[in-house]
């Protein structure tokens, strides 16, 4: 097996999206003994509408302080990025044929979100007729209407001799366009352990107990609680990537190992994320995600319905502090994540032409 690519937005300033891509070239790599590289392929448009969610200006939420340090986190993202093997840029399928890569692996985040700004056919393969083909861990994300997909995407993905997805709105996606069920998969964050980067970063408060909180749109009685909560435990509240006017500290401007350690050493993880899901999970901290936007449910909800954690997930405002509360313990979650690792594991080897291991 020769030089493998990774077609993924591997150019979004976020850090789920920078640590899948970081995490699955790593992987690969040393799987494959090989090179890899990500494939520089940039949705303008994709890119610009992200550096505009990234930098405005949010009235109510940001003050002039937290702004320049958003601003300088949307650089320490862009520095971070470059760090990255990538191939020369490239803007249609004929161009990444031109590359000569004997394997492209299209994946993981949300590729396939054809009703994003992101969606480009060259991420269904479109276009790619000479290098071999595969997928690993994409998502559909908030994509539905399946229906009004041009029929290059549907022929691209029956040719495809390797499928596999990230969550059960994909599986339904690959099933009504090849009549094939995906193998599921884990994010590449859950198979790959950050653990030399976390040793880089510098994280003041690793011994100072804390909760942190993650992209969670909390209400005004909810914020009362976990602080009264954290305040009983001797806890600062923190987030990570992210400041509030009820954080006890400012962690806005992280590097992609600072965010991880922030996950690392917190006592306990509220979050309304996918990423923030699968960082709680690796680490094995008592959580609760409560995502309050159907796509982010939908992502969570099939994650951990996969490994057996449902429980942790809430739609009722007033089960986040007894979900917190409970503890997970050892049990049969970590079994299946394990299974469900070394099931993710031994597809990415045939992708590289090493087997399954048994």
């Amino acid at each position: 097996m020769g030089r493998i690519g990774i077609l993924t937005h591997h150019y979004v300033k976020n850090y789920g999206a920078f640590l899948q891509a970081y995490a699955l070239t790593r992987v690969v790599g040393e799987l494959s003994g090989e090179p890899v590289c990500l494939v520089n392929y940039i949705n303008s448009y994709h890119l610009l509408r992200n550096i505009i969610h990234v930098v405005r200006f949010r009235r109510g939420k940001d003050d002039w302080s937290n702004y320049c340090q958003r601003l300088r986190q949307c650089a320490t993202l862009a520095r971070f990025e470059k760090t990255l093997p990538r191939t020369q840029r490239v803007r249609s399928g004929a161009q990444i044929d031109g590359l000569g890569l004997d394997r492209l692996i299209i994946g993981s985040d949300e590729v396939w979100d054809f009703e994003d700004y992101g969606y480009a056919p060259v991420k269904f393969g479109c276009g790619v007729e000479r290098t071999p083909l595969a997928v690993y861990a994409p998502s559909v994300g908030r994509s539905t209407h399946w229906e009004t997909l041009p029929p290059q995407i549907q022929a691209s993905l029956k040719r495809m001799e390797h499928l596999s997805s990230r969550d059960a709105g994909t599986d339904a996606f690959v099933r009504a366009m090849t009549g094939r069920t995906p193998l599921r998969v884990l994010d590449p964050a859950l198979l790959y352990d950050y653990e030399a980067e976390v040793r880089q970063a510098e994280n003041p408060y690793r011994n100072r107990p804390y909760l942190l909180v993650y992209d969670c749109k909390l209400t005004e009685a909810q914020i009362r609680e976990v602080r009264a909560y954290a305040g009983e435990r001797g806890w600062l509240i923190l987030g990570a990537g992210e400041q509030a006017p009820w954080y006890d500290g400012s962690t806005t401007n992280l590097t992609p190992w600072e965010w991880v350690s922030m996950f690392r050493y917190a006592q306990a993880v509220i979050t309304g994320t996918f990423h923030g899901a699968v960082f709680s999970v690796k680490f094995r901290k008592n959580f609760v995600a409560y995502p309050t936007e159907q796509n982010r449910i939908n992502k969570i909800s099939s994650l951990l319905a996969d490994i057996g954690l449902t429980e942790r997930i809430i739609s009722d405002p007033s089960g986040l502090l007894p979900t917190l509360e409970s503890d997970m313990g050892p049990g049969k979650q970590w079994e299946r994540v394990e299974e469900l690792k070394q099931q993710s594991l031994d597809y990415l080897r045939q992708l590289c032409g090493r087997g399954v291991r048994t």
